[in-house]
């Protein structure tokens, strides 16, 4: 699987774990800029961390074709 495809199933995977309240920050931002950061932050370490990993990362959203060659759950 290609890079782009393993950052893109980790965001939606990581993403579709967040509290409503997370996601509403990351989507609309917050008044309190240092929570907007730390939410971000926070956030894009774990979507890195999770595609550099050697794991199967399962595709969350129900609209997307994972290709069959790819190893994916």
């Amino acid at each position: 699987m290609s890079t782009p495809q393993r950052y893109n199933l980790a965001y939606n995977y990581v993403f579709d774990k967040q509290s409503k309240y997370t996601k509403n920050v990351l989507i609309n931002g917050d008044k309190c800029e240092r929570i907007e950061e730390q939410f971000t932050e926070a956030f894009t370490r774990e979507v890195c961390r999770v595609a550099e990993s050697e794991q199967d990362i399962p595709a969350v959203k129900c609209n997307y074709v994972v290709p069959q060659a790819t190893g994916v759950k």
